[in-house]
């Protein structure tokens, strides 16, 4: 998109926060395959909805006419300026709002809502699973790795975002089942000779 426009991003952000926000507050009350996402704002979703009224400005349409921005809409209009810099900067300064990132220090992937707003029921079971797992007694087990998995799990290939502790030194590994799935050692030739005759006399 060439076309030229007088546009304030400025104005444009707290707008976008609304239009957002309105949208969510209905949506929650649907019935979704994923309602988590409507308990909170990131800053992308405010940007893509910032690019979004951008275009409904260059079209001569008002904000919100295109309605909340999904799919990437806007993406085609190009915004000098430093947008995702002059949003994470709203976000993080702006008083009336909860923000989250599941303990992690940085604003990707940041979870916004207005104080006091509830937080989704997934959102509750993550902190929760994430505060036991921070007070664990136990040390979490050392897997044996293998080609393309853990040994203990089968069908699911190894990600290399997961969080599993795992070697391929078996002199490390304390999980009980990789333990009971370790190969056992090749038999030695006097090993095979023997076990061929066990039990056979010899005259």
């Amino acid at each position: 998109m060439k076309k030229k426009f007088s546009f304030s991003i400025r104005d444009a952000i707290p707008k976008a926060w609304d239009l957002i926000w309105a949208d969510n507050l209905v949506r929650q009350k649907e019935d979704h395959y994923n309602p988590a996402q409507f308990y909170y704002v990131t800053a992308s979703d405010v940007e893509n909805q910032v690019r979004v009224f951008a275009q409904e400005t260059a079209e001569g349409k008002s904000w919100g006419s295109l309605g909340r921005a999904w799919g990437g809409r806007g993406a085609g209009v190009r915004m000098p300026g430093g947008l995702q810099r002059a949003v994470r900067n709203w976000l993080l300064s702006n008083s009336r709002l909860d923000r989250h990132n599941f303990g992690k220090g940085h604003i990707s992937g940041m979870r916004f809502r207005p104080q006091g707003a509830p937080l989704a029921p997934a959102e509750i079971k993550t902190m929760q699973q994430k505060e036991k797992d921070r007070v664990r007694t136990t040390p979490k087990p050392v897997h044996f790795r293998k080609l393309g998995g853990l040994l203990c799990v089968v069908r699911k290939p190894f990600s290399h975002r997961s969080k599993a502790r795992c070697t391929s030194d078996w002199n490390r590994v304390t999980c009980p089942r990789c333990q009971k799935l370790k190969p056992k050692p090749e038999a030695t030739e006097y090993d095979a000779y023997m076990s061929r005759h066990q039990g056979v006399e010899t005259g």
